[in-house]
């Protein structure tokens, strides 16, 4: 966890040092398509895949290893959030062949479905709370 941290304030610093190397997309409605090819692209998408990658795996093996029901219900709704925006975005980037990649665009219109799995673990968790 401390290495994703301290990469993505590598990356705050580098977007702060140079603006530019994140204002390379071309607008189509509402999809953005990227062409990545700076080295900040590459390194950034790694980044962001391999977090991706942690939180479903980590959630996994959490799971496995909780003995609180509440806890697994929670790790549940993480993982199925991440899970309920990667997959369809892959989907939609299969099925829909285009210039650039629209990966990151259409990821964003998904993670909606992450955003309602999470409400979901903060209403759970605050009902929790408030038993005590």
């Amino acid at each position: 966890m401390g290495k994703f941290l301290a990469a993505a304030t590598g990356f705050a610093v580098w977007i702060l040092a140079d603006p530019g190397v994140v204002s390379r997309s071309v607008c189509d409605l509402v999809l953005a398509r990227y062409f990545p090819s700076d080295p900040f692209d590459i390194i950034y998408a790694v980044f962001y895949q391999t977090g991706l990658l942690a939180v479903v795996s980590g959630a996994g093996a959490a799971m496995a290893s909780a003995g609180d029901a509440v806890a697994r219900k929670h790790l549940a709704n993480l993982q199925l959030g991440v899970l309920g925006f990667i997959f369809p975005s892959l989907a939609v980037r299969i099925l829909v062949a285009g210039p650039g990649d629209m990966l990151p665009s259409v990821m964003c219109h998904f993670s909606a479905i992450l955003a309602a799995s999470l409400v979901g673990l903060v209403v759970r968790e605050r009902r929790r709370l408030s038993a005590i």
